[in-house]
């Protein structure tokens, strides 16, 4: 059966019994997800422990990938607009294939959904409580095209962005935002950094970027 073992404010912790020899804990954290879906994350794992109990899955990280996924694309649906196509690998992986904008997310943190590669454009905008990036990168390196991040008033942390940006990298209007660690190291286009919680000049900036970060020709605006 599937039991929960532990409540608390930011961790759930959901735990397979198969049989008297085998326990499997899976264990996520709210903010790498969002709130008020803890239903819909027990009939998830009810689902899974019918797979497996069945002998359709012989494996549980098979099973954790296929749960990973499907929260994933289910963050997504309610939370992303994307001009694109978004694709999730049964590995819990995701690539993105397009532009993604990200408007009026209630978290603190962006969940944790796997990007393996963002080939597209990002703006993440107006999410009146996120207070840093998180997790949603994962493995992905690179953004393609444009990042911008703007009208997140409580914003304190750039870190978990991914180490190149191929376009415009934009960081305007978040009124928290005191530091630039955990900026792109590369970026392709012009820089953007106005109007934050510190004023940062040019040479915070280039601080912050490697030693052929900035492409000639290509500016940076304080």
């Amino acid at each position: 059966m599937v039991s929960t073992l532990l409540t608390s404010r930011r961790t759930h912790s959901y735990h397979f019994s198969l049989t008297s020899k085998v326990d499997y804990t899976l264990r996520f954290d709210c903010d790498s997800l969002y709130e008020g879906r803890i239903l819909y994350y027990y009939s998830s794992m009810e689902s899974l422990y019918n797979t497996l109990s069945e002998g359709l899955l012989d494996d549980f990280e098979t099973a954790e990938a296929k749960l990973t996924a499907s929260l994933a694309e289910d963050w997504f649906k309610k939370y992303a607009k994307v001009d694109g196509k978004v694709i999730f690998m049964k590995n819990g992986d995701v690539k993105v294939h397009g532009d993604v904008v990200i408007r009026g997310f209630d978290g603190q943190q962006l969940p944790a959904v796997n990007i393996r590669e963002f080939k597209g454009s990002l703006i993440i905008e107006r999410c009146p409580n996120l207070t840093a990036i998180g997790d949603w990168f994962g493995f992905c390196i690179i953004v393609d095209g444009d990042l911008s991040i703007c009208e997140c008033p409580k914003l304190e942390s750039l870190k978990g962005l991914p180490k190149m940006c191929g376009g415009i990298f934009n960081i305007t209007s978040n009124k928290s935002l005191k530091s630039l660690g955990g900026m792109p190291g590369f970026v392709g286009k012009n820089i953007y950094i106005m109007k934050n919680g510190k004023r940062f000049t040019e040479d915070e900036v280039r601080a912050h970027l490697d030693n052929d970060g900035l492409l000639p020709g290509k500016k940076i605006f304080v």
